[in-house]
């Protein structure tokens, strides 16, 4: 009998103790298919971010890419004449940005109430010196100007109008286009047609002020005389000596189509080349599709930080500025 007892419980321990490792099992091959599940989607979701995150300094075919920073990169293409693409990354701390000196030096954007004042003009390569001191990357030419050094269009700087622009809504027969700067992204928009009419400074100045709801404003041109994909007729767009081959500065970002990574902006600064082949530079070459057009020819000048690469236009002075700086 005891031997039975004895026997019974042997057998009943064995019973519990296979038991137990199988759940045990069961325990640990549950965890590690969740823990492995787990490890797949995070993965996945790495490299989703990673692809929808363009990898800065990858140059398009035929150009090079000769200098980064680390929200930022420079190319530059030598095919007859010389062509420097900046591209910025504003979601990874890159800043867009203007700089400017008023003439009058008693007067700022806070209190200043002339709608087109003028600003003190010099050649970009000025700032060569002063690159690392600002902790600026590139800067270029910036806004259409006038005789007595006052910007043609609107400029706007964190939240506060600089000036209106002589031009007010009208250029000649040109339709206005705006390059808005955000904190992380970039939008350029249409502005008011040729045919609207040009209205007093007085009120330019306040319909101006309460318009624009970017904190950053650069007013510039259509970079075509026409444009069949946009409907433009050619008094929508601008003619700036069209088919010369002449300085260009332009700017263009993605902005139009679902999905399209409005961070990414990309600046071109040229030595000589036409309106339509600068702006086909930025459209199929770098994939914008939104494009504006800022002062060309001998203004087209640029400098990068350490003054290793440059164009210098004709020298002639300039009185606005765009800065891009990399992220700290």
């Amino acid at each position: 009998m005891k031997y039975i007892f004895f026997y019974l419980l042997v057998v009943c321990g064995l019973f519990f103790s296979c038991d137990k490792k199988e759940f045990t099992d069961m325990s640990v091959s549950s965890d590690v298919s969740t823990s492995t599940e787990e490890n797949r989607a995070i993965a996945k979701s790495s490299q989703a971010y990673l692809f929808a995150q363009k990898q800065l300094g990858i140059a398009p075919s035929g150009w090079t890419n000769v200098k980064n920073g680390k929200a930022v990169a420079l190319y530059k293409r030598d095919q007859g004449s010389t062509v420097y693409v900046t591209e910025l990354d504003l979601s990874r701390g890159a800043v867009l940005t203007s700089y400017y000196q008023y003439k009058d030096k008693n007067i700022s954007a806070a209190t200043q109430k002339t709608p087109s004042p003028s600003f003190v003009a010099n050649p970009v390569s000025k700032f060569s010196d002063k690159m690392t001191k600002y902790g600026w990357f590139m800067v270029c030419n910036l806004n259409f100007f006038g005789n007595g050094y006052q910007s043609a269009h609107i400029l706007k700087k964190g939240g506060t109008i600089v000036t209106c622009g002589y031009a007010g809504y009208k250029e000649k027969s040109f339709s206005k286009r705006y390059l808005n700067i955000y904190s992380s992204y970039a939008t350029i928009e249409d502005g008011p047609s040729a045919n609207t009419t040009v209205v007093s400074n007085s009120d330019l100045y306040k319909s101006t002020a309460s318009f624009y709801s970017a904190y950053n404003v650069m007013g510039g041109l259509y970079p075509l005389k026409s444009d069949s994909e946009y409907n433009y007729s050619s008094a929508f767009g601008a003619d700036k000596r069209a088919e010369a081959n002449i300085g260009r500065t332009m700017v263009g970002i993605k902005s139009r189509y679902p999905g399209a990574n409005k961070s990414l902006v990309y600046v071109l600064v040229a030595e000589s080349l036409t309106q339509d082949a600068a702006y086909l530079i930025l459209k199929t070459e770098f994939k914008v599709d939104q494009v504006i057009m800022f002062d060309g020819s001998g203004s087209s000048q640029m400098v990068t930080q350490d003054s290793s690469y440059s164009l210098s236009g004709d020298e002639r002075n300039v009185p606005t500025y765009l800065v891009v700086k990399d992220s700290k």
